[in-house]
């Protein structure tokens, strides 16, 4: 197979996601909702074989965007003498 015929499939394969992919763009542009469908699982399947360590990377970061914040408790007084007061974690070094 010649360079310009790899050129050629390349170019073809990219033709092909571009116009599977361009109405999943165009109804996201319009309502603002992310597209989803079997192409993402497709690049998630790579994802996971080339680079195992952003799946554990995205598990994580769903994690932390699901998780709440701690409330305060009924003995924590934000005020002082008509001043709030914020506390500040300890910095470690």
């Amino acid at each position: 197979m010649s360079l310009s015929e790899l050129l050629m499939w390349v170019g073809a394969i990219v033709l092909v996601i571009f116009v599977v992919s361009y109405p999943a763009q165009r109804r996201y542009k319009k309502s603002g909702k992310r597209p989803s469908g079997g192409a993402a699982g497709a690049f998630a399947v790579m994802d996971e074989l080339f680079h195992p360590s952003a799946r554990e990377h995205r598990i994580v970061m769903e994690e932390q965007a699901e998780a709440r914040a701690p409330m305060p408790s009924a003995d924590d007084k934000p005020f002082d003498e008509n001043r709030i007061v914020i506390t500040l974690p300890p910095e470690s070094k």
